[in-house]
């Protein structure tokens, strides 16, 4: 990689010179944006790279420079730690050959290019004549070449099955190896401790957080696969409708990023004169999920069928209902089969609209996207990034700040032996860090919170987001009408739903709106 250029020198570039330098560097074409003025100055955003970066200033020319140097810095640091990591790789290889030098191992790197918006470079591997190739994607070259040897390096130490001790700094290796150890072991501490012992078919789910000081912390934990039964549906918010482990997880990041707003120092979210928030440098969240999640993921590759996917009550995952109705509050008290979407969709939808959901997108500068997904288990790579993204290329009309995004997937093959406590599909567990109760036990049945924390209810997210909110946004009242508010969150859900009708993939099932009209 070439050496960027200096702070100072940037400076000294105007727009259109900072343009020229991100295409000569392959870092694609900047998008600028003016969001405004607020009593302290204007506001302006550059997305490069699948990321934004919002800046401040007093003019909108002070604003861009705000915005441009953060877009440096993060590319600065990206190339760093890219070096340091492939230098792990290097290093193995050096140990390696001394100890054996007859084997004739080697390594090195070609990059094919640009296509899309993903950079792809493929890692080669030579030992005792047979050739090995692995290919990473990246939004920049030096993140594709980190994950190609990223790869490269799992297949490696694998292969050796040597002795000799490296520190694992790769997405592939630290966080999905020795992070989900810990992750498991925190599982099984917290879980086995407090409930019961595991049972080896649940399914369990985190959120990992990645931060600013290349710390990894897991921030909720979600175990469970069944869903509430519909004549237990309730109009104030208390139960929890969907008790799927990554949507558990994933409510779990909610409330987590809710109570970091609250903090005076929050090393995760940093407040702007604007009153909205935004995840501090080099934060970033991943998911990771023991068994394959539920729907298209599912499906064999190969298969032509990408059609939204739903669970019924007492079934296995089916195809999207053609018309995407959703039975009344009064229909499903009187025993109608209640409907959910599969975590695949689920998954997919938060790569269009984001992690944060309606209530949090009024309080944050733009969407939050997972940056990894690691699944562990018997999993296709290529089924899951259809599932996942592939299938929803070609979207438009998505609202500002909003965009496709493509998170790289990891697969860690074998048998996971972590799981929740839960047994069967009656009962789930829930965890978020930092919470003053943050364990919770839940009965999928009936969705309520039999022992523990309830912090991921909806009631109670909405409490703690009122903590939060400016005035303005107080305003609109009860639970669903705050939603409403959330204008551009809304949009992206609209050109979701629009692509995947266009598509002829089905339409996304509605829950009730009785259900959200609580205060």
């Amino acid at each position: 990689q070439e050496t960027l250029l200096s702070l100072e020198i940037y400076w000294r570039m105007d727009y259109s010179q900072f343009q020229n330098y991100c295409r000569q560097n392959g870092l694609g074409e900047p998008k600028y944006s003016r969001l405004g003025s607020s009593y302290l100055g204007k506001q302006v955003s550059i997305t490069i790279l699948g990321r934004t970066f919002v800046g401040e200033g007093v003019t909108y020319v002070d604003a861009q420079r705000d915005a441009t140097s953060k877009v440096i810095k993060s590319i600065e640091s990206e190339e760093k730690r890219c070096e340091s990591k492939v230098s792990l790789l290097n290093d193995l290889v050096s140990k390696f050959q001394s100890a054996e030098p007859e084997c004739g191992m080697s390594v090195r790197y070609e990059y094919h290019g640009f296509s899309g918006t993903r950079h792809r470079f493929t890692c080669i591997v030579t030992i005792n004549g047979e050739v090995k190739s692995f290919t990473g994607e990246g939004l920049s070259k030096p993140n594709a070449k980190l994950m190609s040897a990223s790869k490269a390096f799992v297949w490696l130490k694998e292969y050796l099955q040597s002795s000799v001790e490296v520190l694992c700094d790769f997405p592939y290796c630290k966080y999905w190896s020795d992070d989900i150890a810990k992750c498991k072991a925190l599982i099984k501490q917290v879980c086995h401790n407090q409930l019961e012992p595991f049972h080896r078919d649940d399914v369990v789910a985190a959120m990992i957080m990645f931060d600013s000081y290349s710390k990894t912390k897991i921030v909720a934990i979600g175990s469970g696969k069944g869903f509430m039964h519909g004549r237990y549906v309730t109009k104030d918010g208390s139960v929890l409708q969907d008790c799927h482990a990554e949507v558990l997880a994933k409510r779990g990041l909610q409330a987590f990023l809710l109570r970091e707003m609250k903090k005076q120092r929050s090393s995760v979210v940093q407040k702007y004169s604007s009153g909205r928030y935004d995840l501090k440098d080099g934060v970033s969240f991943h998911l990771y999920v023991n068994k394959v999640p539920c729907g298209d993921a599912m499906v064999p590759s190969g298969s032509n069928d990408s059609y939204l996917r739903c669970r019924k009550e007492g079934s296995d995952a089916g195809p999207g209902l053609r018309k995407g109705y959703s039975y009344s509050y009064q229909e499903l008290k009187e025993g109608y089969p209640a409907y959910k979407m599969c975590c695949s969709d689920k998954i997919a939808l938060w790569n269009v609209a984001g992690l944060q959901g309606a209530l949090l997108s009024q309080l944050l500068c733009k969407p939050i996207y997972l940056e990894t997904i690691v699944v562990e288990g018997l999993a296709e790579e290529n089924n899951l990034r259809r599932a996942f993204f592939e299938r929803f290329r070609g979207i438009s009309g998505l609202p500002r700040g909003y965009t496709l995004n493509e998170p790289s997937i990891v697969v860690m093959n074998g048998h996971s032996n972590v799981g929740g406590r839960h047994g069967g599909d009656k009962k789930a567990f829930t965890w978020v860090a930092g919470a003053d109760d943050p364990g919770g036990m839940i009965d999928t049945q009936t969705g309520r919170v039999e022992a523990g924390s309830a912090v991921i209810t909806k009631a109670s997210l909405f409490q703690q987001w009122k903590a939060v909110a400016p005035f303005g946004c107080l305003q609109y009242g009860n639970y669903q009408k705050c939603k409403k508010g959330a204008l551009e969150y809304r949009k992206a859900i609209g050109a979701f739903c629009d692509h995947c009708e266009r598509r002829n993939m089905g339409k996304w099932i509605a829950r009730t709106r009785e259900v959200d009209q609580f205060n």
